[in-house]
């Protein structure tokens, strides 16, 4: 009954036959690797997503809004202080008066200091410096205020600014993309061995 939803087509006993055997297959190999028997990647070794933050200023003197981006390791915690070791790299996307560009924390001269608060989205204090571009934005000193520039000469500025975590959107599972391709093989094999 199953098979009829799936392909319109009942297997014949050799293909039940394959396709329990592929199932089971699958399912040990499964079960070996999310168990670690099969091999185990260090923590060191181990792809792990970095997390992404949104900066959004509204322009003093620029048109429109300003807006950015702060991609920091996955260990960083809410609250704490920003580093260099949790820092990967910070994006602004320019302006009608500012071009593109981006510090990253092998860049000469850079600096960071401030921490995103866990109550997201909302202003910070966050200060990114390289010996070529800066940026700044306040949650105390002036709360809202921020700059950005080259030279320690602000190119763009505002009065209003947001911080917020961007969402990451999950991928789909290895298995169940595996299944999908055994199934729609199988429903392919039957239809052109009907033929």
């Amino acid at each position: 009954m199953f098979e009829n939803r799936l392909c319109a087509t009942p297997l014949t006993p050799e293909g039940r036959f394959l396709l329990s055997n592929s199932l089971k297959h699958i399912v040990l190999a499964a079960a070996l690797v999310t168990s670690g028997a099969v091999f185990s990647v260090p923590a060191s070794a181990a792809v792990i997503s970095p997390q992404i933050f949104n900066f959004s200023g509204d322009c003093s003197d620029c048109t429109g809004t300003g807006t950015g981006t702060l991609t920091l390791t996955s260990d960083y915690t809410l609250g704490s202080e920003l580093t260099s070791s949790n820092f990967i790299s910070f994006t602004y996307n320019g302006s009608d008066l500012q071009d593109p560009f981006t510090i990253f924390g092998s860049d000469s001269g850079f600096n960071i200091a401030g921490n995103l608060p866990e109550g997201l989205p909302s202003f910070a204090y966050v200060q990114i410096s390289s010996d070529d571009w800066y940026f700044i934005s306040y949650a105390d000193k002036s709360p809202g205020y921020w700059e950005l520039g080259s030279n320690a000469v602000p190119d763009d500025f505002g009065l209003s600014h947001t911080w917020s975590s961007a969402t990451a959107t999950p991928e789909p599972t290895t298995i169940g993309l595996l299944g999908l391709g055994l199934a729609a093989v199988t429903c392919l094999g039957r239809r052109r061995s009907k033929a």
